[in-house]
């Protein structure tokens, strides 16, 4: 899959992306990620096909290296990192690294 990075520093990140993401026990997790100029985000994901499946967080994000988003789950302090991509962005690792399997289409949220 080829992909292109965008830069941070030129702030064309923000915004709102899109996307259903692979689940191992349910139809996917339909998720939508808001990122804000103020370096918070809102995070809502929907496991599909499960009753109460609906989870929202909000917290403060930080921008590691020029193109990778880290998120900070308020709560736990746990970390989930995005990379920005031209017009989505892709689950990563921490170095950026995307998922090299043939799901690796299915982690990326595309901008609205």
């Amino acid at each position: 899959m080829a992909t292109t990075t965008v830069n941070t520093k030129n702030k064309n990140f923000y915004g709102t992306y899109e996307g259903t993401l692979p689940c191992a026990d349910c139809s996917g997790i339909r998720t939508t990620l808001k990122i804000n100029s103020d370096t918070t985000y809102e995070l809502r994901s929907e496991y599909l096909g499960r009753k109460d499946g609906v989870f929202e967080e909000s917290g403060i994000y930080n921008i590691v290296g020029e193109n990778i988003i880290e998120l900070v789950t308020p709560s736990s302090g746990e970390k989930t990192f995005y990379k920005i991509l031209d017009g989505s962005v892709a689950l990563s690792d921490s170095l950026g690294t995307l998922n090299g399997s043939e799901l690796a289409e299915h982690y990326i949220l595309k901008r609205q």
